[in-house]
């Protein structure tokens, strides 16, 4: 086997979360630079004695103009990264980077993001970052099965004593009883519905 491999994982269990504690300043969205990955990475690949070369496959200019009318230099380029180890043995990456300036840093920002995506990518490195709001909710498991919820007696029941309701305080103390159900749809529909029925009639 050879020894790149085996030293590329070595260097993916050591690696630790590269938090998106920059701030873009023009439409300010958080971002990791490349210093923080390169920090994160040099000592590792260090100890496991791997090195990065790079072939620049094609180089894509145009300019552009920005509002002001300033003249902006748009580069593309097409990069391959050869991860060597001390024995010879090597894995590649091949990688798109593109960035924007109006003076003569076009093209090493395009190499900078081209290298940085490359290291992201290939190792999957985690942002320590909260979860979703999504996927903190779905963390709350019902107490039936998602599949036939639905379809269970208890959840027939519910529906039904929705429908009996008489008025809103009734109404809501369904709607507590049954919080295994309350991120279902048809339950929340059938509730909505009673509770614009019960609003319209006359107290």
């Amino acid at each position: 086997m050879a020894e790149i491999y085996k030293a590329l994982a070595a260097v993916n269990k050591s690696i630790k979360a590269i938090g998106k504690d920059r701030t873009n300043q023009q439409q300010g969205f958080k971002f990791r630079g490349i210093d923080d990955v390169m920090n994160e990475l040099h000592s590792l690949f260090a100890a496991n004695e791997i090195i990065i070369l790079q072939t620049v496959n094609s180089v894509e200019v145009t300019e552009r103009t920005n509002q002001r009318g300033t003249a902006l230099f748009y580069v593309r380029i097409n990069v391959t990264y050869q991860f060597t180890h001390s024995d010879g043995s090597h894995a590649d990456i091949t990688v798109y980077g593109e960035a924007m300036d109006s003076g003569d840093k076009a093209t090493t920002k395009a190499m900078s993001i081209a290298l940085k995506y490359a290291l992201l990518q290939m190792f999957l490195i985690p942002t320590e970052e909260e979860k979703d709001p999504d996927a903190v909710a779905h963390e709350v498991k019902a107490k039936l099965p998602a599949s036939n919820v639905e379809t269970s007696p208890e959840f027939t029941k519910a529906i039904e004593m929705i429908d009996a309701a008489d008025n809103t305080d009734h109404l809501k103390q369904i709607w507590e009883t049954f919080q295994a159900f309350q991120k279902i749809a048809a339950f929340k529909k059938a509730v909505n519905d009673k509770k614009a029925e019960l609003q319209k009639i006359p107290a």
